[in-house]
């Protein structure tokens, strides 16, 4: 018996097929559950293939619970007495292998002797209506086929086929399959990172050991040989460059191709050897911004693994702007405070929150964390913290304020950790994906339905809310105008020996009065412990050592800044209502500057000018009065 994988067939000698344009042939045998049908007839709320004309199919789901949706194809003689060399037998299949209420499979047999008795040829993998298929080894023989479905005796989905057809087998051609994940993400930061590569499949049945990857940003083209593989016929393996590529500003578009299969030139087909391009197009974010995003999720939840996906996704392609955090639910990672903070915010998993905004699955995140990333935050937020030696954590956060805003608002803190593992079944990640049944998804579609703990590494766990879900109370009592500080030393918080402090990252966190998070800050922990703690005076500019005159002024003002040493200097102005109206990036600059604020453009009123020395910030408040 073998297994039958995704594949491309049909390259050569084509010695049968069957589309059921027709109906189901003479002399073929269909019994139990499996009908002639099309997609609109047979399906139901889980189990609803896309069109693909007349098929043969079975729909378990729409059964019901207790009901038998078993079903057996067979086909007369084919007869492969004239065939010499190895051949395969594929068809186009729907086929989720869910196993919801038992162990539904898919299977094929052949006969030789009239369907007296019968040998399993394949174990038909998960797709969705992909063309899958297996070595058939009866060439120079009389053989029937059967095709047959059984729902485990329980509640499950159902199988469709189509396209039936034994062709000659390929000898060496690789093809293409899709990207990795970075073609999930559209948009990125200038001199963000990323790696080219995705999965391809063996169609052929001389293994594969080495491939030419070749990739282009539409400027400069790179190819190099892929070795150490070992792809047998059907198989398909994750391949990606040796070196990431670098975003430059504006829109990139990326193709990639392979090629040179084993190092001897074009292979059988090479229709299918390109990828379908991907574009990224960049987004500059406030400099102050940051966006927490806190992901619900679960090791019993199959579908969360999308979830990591993308949060993985999506904090390499937004690096320190991205704040993922993974809350879970119902396993050994649970903290019971976060998971009933975000469990009224959701309908189910997996689901993310943006800033603890609507409902949203992770996979839908990008857009609303790309437009608030670009927002200008009430406040820059700094994080120390102070490790006393005996496990007692004492984490501080700063707020400069860059608006004036109302009392009410609060601080808060999260300490995650990235690289969690673990022992029991609690670690085993459930895996939807597994199978690739329900596509791909960043590789998980290339293992199991369940990732056993020792093969699964767990990252951005949530592991503390310090400060409580809703922030700390008395952490700002009082309304705070702009250019004021709030500084304030949470609880000493007690680490648990399961934390492995070295993997820590602690997260600095600003809620309104309404208790939305309006900014994030993420540092690791050890550069938390390097901060210390804050006070009113550490990291924090001289701002006597900025002046803007005169104030107020109808068109233009002189920014006056006194530099004790060399630094990059921004100029932001801001309205009242938190828009950045202008921005000029100065350099690097020395000494005493005396810089142009340009109010030509700007309509009469009160505005901020943050004026960034380093990693710094001086606010000013301006009159433009016209």
């Amino acid at each position: 018996m073998f297994a039958l994988t995704l594949c491309t067939v049909a390259l050569n000698a084509q010695y049968f097929t069957e589309d059921f344009e027709a109906g189901v042939p003479a002399g073929w045998e269909m019994t139990g559950n499996f009908s002639l049908t099309d997609a609109a007839t047979i399906s139901s709320a889980y189990f609803a293939p896309d069109a693909h004309t007349q098929f043969i199919g079975t729909n378990d789901d729409a059964l019901g619970a207790g009901n038998d949706g078993d079903g057996r194809l067979t086909t007369g003689v084919i007869d492969l007495t004239m065939v010499t060399g190895d051949v395969v037998i594929s068809m186009e299949s729907f086929f989720i292998n869910g196993d919801y209420d038992a162990d539904e499979t898919a299977k094929v047999y052949a006969s030789t002797d009239m369907g007296v008795t019968w040998e399993e040829v394949a174990d038909v993998p998960a797709s969705q209506w992909g063309r899958v298929g297996v070595l058939f080894p009866y060439s120079g023989q009389e053989v029937m086929v059967a095709f047959e479905y059984d729902d485990g005796d329980g509640w499950n989905y159902g199988w469709c086929i189509d396209d039936i057809s034994i062709d000659d087998a390929p000898g060496r051609e690789a093809a293409w399959a899709y990207w990795n994940e970075e073609s999930y993400f559209s948009g990125g930061f200038e001199g963000g990172k990323g790696t080219v590569g995705g999965v391809i499949t063996n169609n052929g049945t001389e293994p594969i050991t080495a491939v030419d990857l070749t990739y282009s940003d539409g400027t400069n083209s790179v190819t190099e040989t892929l070795t150490g593989l070992n792809i047998g016929y059907n198989q398909s393996a994750s391949i990606k460059a040796s070196s990431e590529f670098t975003l430059a500003a504006g829109t990139t578009t990326f193709s990639v191709s392979i090629g040179n299969v084993n190092g001897m030139g074009d292979d059988e087909d090479i229709s299918n050897d390109a990828g379908d391009d991907i574009s990224i197009t960049t987004i500059t974010p406030n400099p102050d911004r940051g966006v927490l995003v806190e992901e619900a999720t679960g090791t019993w939840c199959p579908w969360c693994t999308r979830g990591t996906v993308f949060v993985e996704g999506l904090t390499k392609r937004y690096p320190e702007r991205f704040i993922g955090v993974a809350v879970h639910n119902g396993d050994p990672m649970t903290v019971a405070e976060y998971d009933d903070g975000i469990g009224g915010l959701i309908g189910g998993y997996p689901s993310s929150v943006v800033e603890r905004g609507t409902d949203t699955d992770p996979s839908q995140l990008e857009a609303p964390f790309a437009i608030a990333v670009q927002q200008a935050p009430p406040a820059q937020l700094a994080v120390g913290a102070v490790n006393d030696g005996s496990g007692q954590l004492t984490v501080s956060v700063r707020a400069t304020f860059l608006q004036d805003v109302p009392a009410g608002y609060k601080l808060a803190a999260i300490l995650i950790e990235n690289g969690v593992t673990g022992t029991g079944s609690g670690f085993n990640q459930a895996n939807a994906y597994g199978g690739g049944g329900n596509g791909p998804m960043g590789g998980f579609e290339l293992v199991g339905g369940t990732i056993a703990a020792a093969d699964i590494v767990y990252n951005h766990v949530g592991r503390a809310l310090i400060g409580g879900w809703n922030g700390d109370a008395s952490s700002i009592t009082t309304a705070m105008a702009t250019g004021e500080l709030a500084i304030y030393n949470f609880p000493a918080y007690t680490v648990g020996n399961e934390i492995n402090l070295d993997n820590s990252y602690l997260i600095g966190v600003l809620l309104d009065a309404s208790n939305k998070p309006v900014n994030a800050i993420e540092i690791s922990y050890d550069e938390a412990i390097a901060n210390g703690e804050i006070t009113s005076t550490k990291n924090v500019f001289n701002h006597n050592a900025v002046s803007v005159f005169p104030n107020p002024f109808a068109e233009t003002a002189t920014i006056n800044v006194s530099l004790e040493s060399s630094a990059k200097v921004t100029v932001e102005v801001m309205n009242t209502v938190g828009q950045v109206v202008s921005r000029v990036d100065y350099g690097t600059l020395t000494g005493n500057q005396n810089l142009t604020l340009d109010g030509t453009n700007l309509n009469s009123g009160v505005y901020f000018v943050h004026v960034r020395i380093g990693d710094v910030l001086s606010t000013k408040r301006v009159t433009i009065a016209k």
